[in-house]
């Protein structure tokens, strides 16, 4: 049974988003004000739409610049993102929803500021849908609902396989394939809130016995080279990481071709341009969508054999708990090292490559040498995250970066 306050982390494609809106909709039908928010504009265009399509026929006015859909009952329902921590002040609402709570930052906080005042005019009900995405306040609040101290609050949870319309058997082929670890499957599909605030993400249990020579490495379909290139005013004293990488087809991830080096932009490329003809046409080359990574991918749109395989990738992430970027996009591959699926070739500078995974946290406080944890992750995040992030080419004028190669 509901309660005042709901807390319901659900695991992908369960109906979260269909859920609310259809409770919006009932609001809004029966001459009620409902506040949807959202954590930014990429996470509401679509409940938008959908929204106005599913209840044109009882739709007045739908306005697109405030994000406010009134209807002939008299019932409103307002459409806010949380980029804006005071979104839904002033307003007054008989329910509140927040769809994908997981990847709120200071959740808890715009909750008691800012949202819960919305809901004191009609004593309104507050509910939180999402799937979880670590510890964080969506965890915090999960802890109320599970509190008999805090009868106010509910909790309740459901795997991908509760929604009838989803075929077990797609949802037992994605927990075997290969790029999937045990703690990203029971975080997604299960909805468990998986610890990920351990100190470091890599210890050397993890590797026992997955050190391997090169002539031990199976025949694999696909390699893919990820490039940590350094930036800014940093780019001479800081070192550019690359890794090769590949999955077998039982999920297990070989790392080789350890390579890195402090280089100044002109010696990058032509650094860079040496690997990647070693590499040879099978390798894809998966670089960061930044500054110096668009230099590489520059420097290789002068020659039509590397051209295409070029893949830009942005490895953009959370910033909560003062953690960074960093930890977030390398939970992409540590769950494969928890399931002890990572194997290291001994291969270039894989000693110093091992000893920069077991010295890494993501805490940028500690100005860690964390690249070749980064080349790893940009790899991993691009076979996971590609069709929503990647870049395609030509991303930049092709004649910027004119430094001998040619066509």
């Amino acid at each position: 049974m509901m309660r005042k306050y709901n807390v319901v982390p659900c695991g992908r494609r369960w109906g979260k988003t269909r859920y609310q809106l259809i409770r919006a909709g009932l609001r809004a039908l029966r001459g009620e004000y409902y506040g949807w928010f959202a954590p930014n504009y990429k996470y509401l265009e679509e409940p938008w739409r959908e929204f106005n399509r599913m209840f044109a026929p009882a739709i007045s006015r739908s306005n697109a610049t405030d994000r406010i859909i009134e209807f002939k009952t008299g019932g409103k329902v307002d459409f806010w993102t949380l980029d804006d921590p005071r979104a839904g002040r002033s307003r007054k609402y008989h329910e509140v929803g927040v769809d994908e709570a997981g990847y709120v930052s200071d959740l808890c906080d715009i909750w008691t500021a800012s949202i819960l005042p919305t809901l004191t005019d009609y004593d309104g009900q507050g509910n939180f849908y999402g799937t979880p995405d670590g510890r964080n306040d969506f965890y915090t609040l999960w802890q109320y609902g599970l509190d008999d101290k805090q009868p106010d609050w509910g909790a309740f949870s459901r795997p991908t396989t509760n929604n009838p319309y989803m075929s077990a058997d797609v949802v037992e082929g994605i927990r075997n394939s290969p790029g999937m670890d045990s703690r990203t499957f029971a975080q997604e599909y299960e909805a468990e809130f998986i610890d990920d605030n351990i100190a470091y993400l890599f210890v050397p249990w993890m590797f026992e016995e997955r050190f391997i020579t090169p002539d031990k490495v199976p025949t694999l379909t696909q390699w893919y080279r990820g490039w940590d290139t350094a930036t800014g005013d940093k780019q001479i004293n800081d070192d550019t990481a690359t890794v090769k990488c590949a999955f077998d087809p039982y999920g297990n991830l070989f790392l080789r071709g350890f390579e890195s080096k402090k280089l100044n932009p002109a010696e990058l490329n032509t650094w860079a341009a040496q690997i990647i003809e070693r590499d040879g046409p099978s390798c894809y080359q998966v670089i960061e969508a930044a500054v110096t990574g668009y230099g590489i991918a520059g420097y290789m749109q002068n020659r039509d054999a590397w051209k295409k395989l070029i893949k830009l990738q942005s490895v953009n992430g959370s910033k909560r708990d003062g953690q960074g970027d960093k930890r977030k996009r390398a939970s992409v591959w540590a769950g494969h090292a928890y399931d002890r699926k990572v194997y290291i070739v001994k291969e270039g500078q894989w000693e110093k490559a091992y000893n920069c995974f077991l010295n890494f946290t993501g805490d940028k406080t500690r100005n860690e040498e964390d690249h070749f944890v980064d080349a790893v992750s940009i790899v991993t995040t691009f076979l996971k995250e590609s069709k929503s992030t990647h870049e395609e080419t030509n991303i930049i004028n092709r004649h910027a970066f004119k430094l001998g190669l040619g066509k």
